[in-house]
C-alpha cells in the first residue's frame, strides 16, 4: 500500500463517524461530499470567511474543527496536507474534491464557479 493510499484510508477512518448513520448528516446527506476542515485558533478568519460564504449561499458544510479532535487534530492535518499538498486552513472540499483554501473558495465564488458546484455535488449525492 502506498503512502496515499494509507493517508486516504487514515483519512476515511477519522470521517466513518461522520457517515451516513450520523444524525448530522442523516438530515442532509449531500453534506459528505462538502467539508471543510478548520482549527478555530489561528486561522479564524479565513475559516470565518469560508464559513460566512457557504451561510450566504444557503449551503450549510460539515465542519470538523481540528483544535478540537485532541491529539487526532494534528495528525488528520499532516494526513490532509500529504493528500492535498496544502498545509493550511480551512481546507475546502466539495463533492469530494478538494477545492483549496479560502482564497480559492473565495476566487471560485467570484468566478461564479462555486455556485454551481455546490448544486452539483448536492445533485449527486441525492442520488446515491
Amino acid at each position: 500500500m502506498s503512502q496515499q493510499d494509507a493517508d486516504r484510508s487514515r483519512f476515511e477512518s477519522w470521517l466513518l463517524p461522520l457517515g451516513p448513520g450520523s444524525k448530522r448528516l442523516s438530515r442532509r446527506p449531500w453534506l459528505r461530499t462538502q467539508s471543510l476542515f478548520t482549527p478555530k485558533l489561528g486561522a479564524r478568519r479565513y475559516s470565518s470567511e469560508v464559513k460566512t460564504l457557504f451561510k450566504k449561499l444557503g449551503a450549510e458544510p460539515l465542519v470538523i474543527e481540528l483544535d478540537e479532535m485532541g491529539p487526532q487534530g494534528p495528525q488528520l492535518q499532516k494526513v490532509l496536507e500529504r493528500l492535498t499538498g496544502q498545509h493550511t486552513v480551512p481546507n475546502v472540499f466539495i463533492g469530494g474534491q478538494h477545492i483549496g483554501g479560502c482564497t480559492d473558495t473565495l476566487k471560485l465564488y467570484r468566478k461564479g464557479e462555486l455556485e454551481p458546484l455546490l448544486s452539483e455535488a448536492k445533485s449527486k449525492s441525492s442520488q446515491g
